[in-house]
């Protein structure tokens, strides 16, 4: 209700007749900020989209994504309108996530089936989460601040690698930044829009089971945007409940899959074996990779304490502020607090297990982002400018690395399956170029031959159970699950 009716911001020029050129040519830009962003991020979108098709190839998969691979196509291959339930049936099976998988149907049934294809969604879902991290910086600050955190956070080189993968964390980050986007947009949980972020809380459940431990931090959102009023506290309440009732029905079905490695991997004995078991170790683990979101690992080592440290500060002091009532005049106080009180319940869930995890920390890097620029934004312009302009900077500098493309002679980023992978053949090492080779001719190869061999040696061709032994980064049951898929076939 702060804003001018068409939606410019006088501090910025916008729906001035006697601007410059220059503001002129910014007005629309800032008149509209998220279709800017949308516009911005789907270009970075498209080149990620390119560098997935050109260069993730069968064989070059890691374990974890060879599995949830298959589970798309397995998911794609149900679809029969003789049996509609075995779609159903397909769906809800996997005890690992439903929700990303069931989207990607859409670019199966349009495009080739080919792995690659199910991996598009990937780059879709980097466009949501930049319009969602401009939509809640808007609720913050000024639209160019909007701007450049929605451009800013489709740069990060964690989520740069999450979307050149194919794991399930960018899916809940994008849940979850859209939901928040909604309640803050709800006027205090008036609107209808608070309605969506319950919807968005249940498709975050359903995307990856880890973030059980959001469910908190969602609810102090809710009392942090809606306590001012009674029926809003309400109605947000509700809309969390809706979450969790949605989501139910997949959870009891699954319940002992799921809550059996939870409580095993998550918070039983198990959980050391891939984690950090002292409590010190897993803050220092968790910053360390709060670190690793922002900065590309070319960034000069003694600049990385003084830098983390500086945003540290500047959010400590926008927090100070809005919790002494004296915000900046462009800045909602309730909005930042409660995304603050995300961002901090969300890390005490993260540090309360030993698994380390792959990527559970993302979507709390995606809403510091806004947190961030926000608190940023109350530099003096001129400081600001400045600032933005670099991590903008790095932003790209990152986004050209990661497309293999090395500019001022900065290292490329490490994706995350070239290590595991070339544990077992260098020809995947980061510093090679020949790992195309390697994954479609030698092990791609390998799991096609023992696909044709379970083929053969099941009765008549049919479905039949077979233990697999002795599995590799590069050859696995995952592997051989996939190769099967290829040819609609289900061992």
């Amino acid at each position: 209700g702060t804003e001018p009716a068409d939606g410019s911001d006088p501090a910025e020029g916008g729906g001035t007749a006697d601007a410059g050129p220059l503001r002129r040519l910014m007005s629309p830009v800032l008149r509209h900020p998220l279709v800017t962003v949308g516009i911005v991020v789907g270009v970075i979108a498209l080149l990620n989209a390119w560098w997935i098709w050109t260069h993730r190839h069968l064989g070059g998969f890691d374990p974890d994504e060879t599995s949830y691979l298959s589970t798309a196509l397995r998911i794609e291959r149900s679809i029969d309108p003789r049996y509609p339930l075995e779609l159903l049936r397909a769906a809800l099976g996997s005890g690992h996530g439903v929700a990303v998988p069931t989207a990607r149907l859409p670019f199966l049934l349009l495009g080739p089936r080919d792995p690659r294809t199910a991996m598009m969604l990937q780059p879709a879902l980097l466009v949501l989460v930049g319009v969602s991290v401009a939509g809640i910086t808007r609720r913050l600050a000024r639209p160019s601040v909007a701007i450049v955190a929605g451009v800013w956070v489709a740069l990060l080189p964690t989520v740069t690698t999450a979307v050149q993968s194919y794991w399930y964390g960018l899916g809940a980050a994008a849940a979850l930044a859209a939901g928040l986007w909604a309640l803050l947009s709800s006027d205090g949980g008036r609107n209808r829009l608070v309605w969506l972020f319950g919807v968005a809380v249940g498709i975050m459940l359903l995307s990856r089971t880890m973030t059980l431990g959001y469910l908190p931090a969602c609810g102090l959102a809710v009392l942090g945007v809606c306590w001012c009023d009674r029926r809003g506290l309400l109605r947000g309440i509700g809309a969390r409940g809706l979450g969790l009732v949605s989501a139910s029905p997949w959870y009891l079905l699954n319940r002992n899959s799921i809550f059996g490695y939870l409580l095993s991997f998550g918070y039983g004995e198990r959980a050391e074996l891939i984690g950090e078991p002292g409590f010190g170790d897993r803050v220092s683990l968790r910053w360390e990779r709060y670190v690793n979101g922002f900065l590309p690992l070319s960034f000069p080592d003694n600049l990385v304490v003084p830098v983390a440290a500086a945003g540290v500060l500047v959010c400590a002091f926008a927090t100070l502020r809005c919790l002494r009532g004296r915000p900046a005049t462009d800045m909602e106080p309730r909005a930042y607090l409660a995304m603050v009180a995300v961002v901090l319940a969300g890390t005490a869930a993260l540090v309360s297990t030993a698994n380390n995890g792959v990527w559970f920390e993302l979507p709390l890097v995606v809403l510091m982002v806004p947190v961030l620029t926000a608190a940023l934004a109350q530099l003096p312009r001129p400081l600001w400018g400045v600032t933005a302009v670099l991590v903008l900077a790095i932003g790209v500098g990152n986004l050209l690395g990661a497309l293999w493309i090395t500019p001022w002679g900065l290292d490329r980023p490490v994706s995350h399956y070239e290590l595991g992978l070339s544990e077992y053949d260098e020809r995947f090492a980061p510093s090679r170029r020949d790992d195309h080779e390697a994954a479609a001719a030698d092990w791609w190869a390998r799991s096609q031959d023992l696909e044709q061999a379970l083929r053969e040696s099941s009765p008549d061709g049919r479905s039949a159970a077979f233990v697999v032994t002795c599995n590799t980064h590069l050859v696995n049951a995952g592997t051989v699950r996939m190769a099967a898929e290829m040819d609609p076939w289900a061992p």
